[in-house]
């Protein structure tokens, strides 16, 4: 009897731990601090789509990429074909938590432009803002 009673609780700690571990995500929340992030959508489209819809077909290309330091630096950079010729535009300055919660990410450039972004999702591989400060657009981001 004690032995049915000590399989049935070693069962039960058995199933507890197997749905903790199938419950914990393996992408887990995550800092800024790690690394480039590249812009694959905007408002649920493709970004190659939206910037050529936004321009009547002028931009046939784009790559948007934003670089979070650990020391509160970034590094915006912006490479797309505007009817043929490639243009990159880089910026950098820095970012910061508006508030300790780390539910509104501030981006300030070198020449003192500030935008504000809600973080809607942040994982290790995903990044969601919404723009608060210009567009409203929502922006998914990759790693």
């Amino acid at each position: 009897m004690q032995f049915l009673q000590k399989r049935r609780v070693l069962l039960v700690l058995s199933a507890f731990v197997a749905i903790n571990f199938t419950n914990c995500s393996k992408d887990d929340t995550e800092k800024l601090t790690d690394g480039v992030w590249s812009l694959a959508k905007i408002n649920d489209t493709d970004i190659e789509v939206f910037y050529s819809t936004l321009t009547g077909g002028a931009i046939t290309s784009a790559e948007v990429t934003l670089d979070f330091e650990e020391d509160g630096d970034y590094t915006y950079s912006y490479t797309y074909v505007d009817e043929g010729i490639t243009e990159v535009d880089v910026y950098n300055g820095t970012w910061e938590w508006e508030t300790a919660d780390e539910e509104t990410l501030v981006l300030t450039e070198d020449d003192g432009y500030v935008q504000k972004f809600e973080v809607k999702e942040l994982t290790k591989s995903k990044m969601i803002l919404n723009s608060t400060t210009s567009n409203n657009w929502e922006m998914e981001f990759e790693k």
